[in-house]
């Protein structure tokens, strides 16, 4: 009976430190990429006070990004992005954002990532110019850290798209794409800080190639255990490999690695299959970080005379016109 009992109480730890592991993993990245869609507002024209934090957006239209003012009209033949753009109207933007802190975010970097604004748009957080960004088809991001407030916090957009005729197409207006608020610790995978390539690929083995960029934004020297777990496409871990070594304080750090894969399963067309790469990073007992970057194995060559290869068989590509 004693035994049986302490069956159960091992059962139970051992179900006890999973969860935690995961609940650790799972909520780190789920707070590195957050959709900031929802709780918009807008208002069309020149609002000179609209960065400041008590102005009164109360009668400013709701809406849910992505967002294009342009496209609600009128055309008409007298607007400057002629034909071109569909004859319709241009003109200048704002967007405001009312959000509340969350304490998940105490001791953390805190970020937000515009996937694009249309265009020459400027940014603020509670009153505090962010920054310029001319360019709409290009993403960019800023750091909220410093200007959040414990309580309430306001995000305010300028698009000032009036500029016309500015392209050769329809371009819209306004923020068009996906606003993201970013939220990690402040020694994480830098953004975008995976790098995987394949080479070497056959049906028996391929070569990887694997790129981490280490972001330290503190101001002191860390030593930091690097881990990175490939898994097939069935969920099974396939390797495990572990460096570590001190990371210098303001500084992102490249850490490369090599590993062989025996029989690959080849992303094809008929069976897009995908491995997934979780980079972990730990300092001392504590996971700090944790970053998922999905990728296939495949084998692709153009020849002059036959066109395209992939993983060894001769596919053709056809143009539509």
């Amino acid at each position: 009976m004693k035994s049986f009992f302490k069956f159960l109480l091992l059962l139970f730890l051992v179900l006890v430190y999973s969860s935690c592991t995961k609940g650790g993993k799972d909520s780190l990245t789920s707070l590195r990429k957050i959709k900031f869609n929802e709780g918009w507002v807008f208002q069309f024209g020149e609002q000179k006070l609209a960065s400041q934090i008590d102005f009164d957006d109360s009668s400013w239209k709701a809406i849910k990004i992505p967002h294009d003012w342009s496209i609600e009209g009128p055309r008409a033949k007298s607007n400057p992005s002629g034909s071109q753009g569909g004859y319709y109207p241009g003109g200048i933007g704002y967007y405001r954002k009312t959000f509340s802190y969350d304490n998940r975010w105490k001791n953390k970097l805190v970020r937000i990532t515009f996937d694009g604004v249309m265009c020459n748009s400027e940014v603020w957080i509670n009153g505090v110019s962010l920054g310029v960004h001319p360019n709409g088809y290009i993403g960019f991001t800023y750091d909220l850290t410093p200007y959040l407030m414990k309580e309430t916090n306001v995000l305010t957009v300028k698009a000032d798209n009036s500029l016309q005729p500015n392209s050769r197409w329809y371009t819209g207006c306004g923020i068009y794409r996906n606003v993201w608020l970013n939220v990690k610790n402040k020694i994480s995978v830098a953004k975008n800080g995976t790098y995987v390539v394949a080479s070497d690929v056959s049906h028996k083995s391929a070569k990887l190639t694997i790129e981490t960029k280490v972001e330290n934004t503190t101001d002191h020297c860390a030593d930091i255990m690097l881990i990175s777990e490939i898994y097939t496409p069935d969920g099974e871990q396939l390797s495990k490999h572990t460096t570590s070594k001190p990371f210098p304080e303001k500084h992102i750090s490249t850490c490369k690695e090599t590993l062989i894969v025996a029989e690959p399963t080849l992303w094809s067309l008929d069976a897009p299959k995908q491995y997934l790469l979780v980079t972990k990073l730990m300092e001392g007992d504590q996971l700090i970080d944790a970053y998922e970057t999905p990728f296939g194995i495949r084998d692709m060559r153009f020849e002059t005379e036959t066109g395209f290869w992939l993983n060894g068989k001769n596919i053709k590509i056809i143009s539509v016109r």
